[in-house]
């Protein structure tokens, strides 16, 4: 099953294992908040796309949804704080 977002809503796969700077895979950290935008609502803005990493806020209201042993959040866009981006 494919989760699709609408209207002012984006699904995120949580990331319940990140990496370090130095590459070291950190346990799953409640307080890390990230995850990769898996499906935008046709309201989102144009920034927001499919595969960014991003941070939400910690107090969100968000649904928690697991599916096939991974889990995702469905909030709405304006609960992203930034975007992850590699250097």
């Amino acid at each position: 099953m494919k989760l699709q977002a609408k209207g002012v809503f984006v699904v995120l796969e949580i990331q319940t294992n990140t990496k370090s700077a130095n590459g070291i895979l950190m346990p799953d950290a409640k307080d890390e908040r990230i995850g990769k935008i898996t499906s935008v609502g046709n309201n989102v803005p144009e920034e927001y796309t499919v595969g960014s990493t991003v941070k939400y806020k910690q107090y969100n209201s968000g649904e928690e949804i697991e599916e096939n042993g991974k889990k995702y959040l469905v909030l709405p866009d304006e609960e992203i704080l930034f975007e992850i981006k590699e250097d």
